[in-house]
């Protein structure tokens, strides 16, 4: 082919991309933007306006990006809410035009809209408003009007439903702010405990009402509750006391020292009350603001800790590659000791008949070198007998070395009723854990457990741990709630 074809037959497809592109997009576009109810980006609106018969709502952009709610009161809107309500607007198409004209718009409910919407834009421009009448018979449509035309519109019966929103509706649901890298201090208080925690580089520290290590998982938790905590119904200017409220004194007082400057937030939960379907709420106030807030019922119960609930729950920890040996004693008579190699593989001294278990035997170590109560049950206890620890059922030494413990710990079970609880204790401890049955379990081994007998089942990697209902230990993954 010659040149002067190629550049003939280039110039031919550029001349046909160009009137599809200019010519046959346009037209579609064109027509898309006809069936739209609005026609505008997202982006560029600034200001929302929804009348209603008996109120109106005014939404604008700040000079952040943020929306506020600016009509009746002045307050943070829920960006997600929003945004939400601008996507619903600018999707929403015409589905039809009635042919006739109508003598009478209140017949379509016109007179007297549902809602109007109007949209202002950040040229400063305002959309012609939009009404929206009644529900057509069928069809799942609202009738709807703009400002300055006499057609009569049907719009999806779904924007109908959409626009209807109360400023609660609309409102930051909020009710504390912060990240945990902010969080300082905590301090819990109710009218008969009193809890404070600080952060430190190492971590998480409790400091009353005694002085121990905390459990940064327990804290973090704690923290991701606070935050969480939304609103469901808001009261702006009281009539009655805050005593009624059960807010003076409050149930429970959460305050957070934030940043550098040790900035306070404070929450205050109070009385109970009912919703119109018999759901437990709480009031709630922030300790600077005049707002009371409805929340859950569960803000009291996931907030109401103590002490010890905050506790660090280790039982015993150490580095795997500084254990050399693992002296195990049972009540029963059948212990054992278990040796680390050269190859870092661990052996038992009572061999038996079959193969090693070497995923059950890595396993127990792994369990062992940091063991996590759930519970503290008892500080420097008088009768360990209450815990079946004077005569444990397995006492369990890690060494470094021949003689150089590391760390040892004693397991024990009693029984309440028909249940066995199980409990742990470390060595020249002082207090006694709560362990879950099935981390008591793999660690309550027999030489016998090690050893695959002939003929059996190859063993599988254990099954995981049911999930925890708080804190973490031993073969739990820790979670920020």
């Amino acid at each position: 082919m010659s040149l002067r074809k190629s550049l003939v037959m280039v110039a031919v497809l550029l001349a046909l991309g160009a009137y599809v592109y200019f010519v046959e997009f346009a037209q579609e576009k064109a027509e898309a933007e006809k069936k739209k109810l609005f026609t505008f980006d997202r982006e560029t609106v600034t200001e929302l306006a929804l009348t209603y018969p008996d109120r109106a709502v005014h939404l604008k952009k700040d000079a952040a990006g943020k929306w506020r709610i600016t009509q009746p009161i002045e307050v943070e809107a829920d960006e997600t809410t929003v945004n939400n309500l601008l996507n619903a607007i600018v999707d929403a198409e015409i589905k039809r035009t009635l042919d006739e004209t109508p003598q009478d718009v209140n017949l379509y409910g016109l007179n007297a809209p549902v809602v109007k919407l109007q949209v202002t834009l950040e040229d400063g421009k305002a959309l012609p408003v939009v009404s929206l009448g009644k529900d057509t018979p069928v069809g799942f449509s609202v009738y709807a009007q703009r400002e300055g035309e006499s057609k009569i519109l049907l719009a999806p019966q779904s924007l109908r439903i959409g626009m209807q929103k109360e400023v609660k509706d609309l409102r930051d649901r909020t009710v504390l702010a912060f990240t945990d890298d902010e969080v300082k201090k905590v301090e819990v208080h109710s009218p008969d405990k009193e809890i404070v925690l600080s952060k430190a580089e190492t971590g998480w520290t409790l400091e009353k009402p005694l002085a121990e290590k905390a459990d940064d998982t327990e804290v973090r938790t704690f923290l991701s509750s606070l935050r969480n905590i939304k609103a469901q119904d808001f009261i702006e200017q009281p009539a009655q006391d805050l005593k009624e409220f059960g807010l003076v004194p409050p149930q429970l007082t959460v305050s957070l020292a934030l940043g550098g400057d040790n900035a306070q937030k404070t929450v205050l939960i109070g009385g109970e009350k009912s919703d119109n379907q018999g759901n437990k709420q709480r009031y709630l106030k922030r300790g600077e603001k005049d707002t009371l807030f409805v929340v859950g019922d569960w803000v009291l119960r996931d907030l109401s800790k103590t002490a010890n609930d905050f506790r660090d729950k280790t039982v015993m920890r150490f580095e795997q590659d500084q254990a050399a040996k693992i002296e195990v004693k049972r009540r029963e008579g059948d212990g054992f000791i278990l040796t680390r190699g050269a190859d870092k593989k661990w052996t038992i001294d009572k061999t038996q008949e079959g193969t090693l278990k070497e995923t059950t035997l890595g396993q127990f170590v792994s369990d062992l070198r940091e063991l996590r109560g759930f519970e503290i049950v008892a500080d420097n206890p008088s009768d360990l007998n209450a815990y079946g620890l004077q005569d444990p059922t397995a006492t369990i030494i890690v060494y470094a070395g021949p003689e150089a413990k590391l760390a040892g710990v004693l397991l024990g079970q009693k029984a309440e009723g028909e249940n066995q609880k199980s409990f742990a204790l470390a060595e020249g401890g002082k207090t006694v854990f709560a362990l879950r049955d099935y981390v008591f379990d793999r660690l309550n081994k027999k030489p016998a457990d090690f050893w695959e007998k002939p003929g059996e089942k190859k063993e599988n990697a254990p099954p995981p741990p049911p999930p925890p209902e708080s804190g973490a230990e031993t073969g739990e993954a820790e979670e920020d709630n």
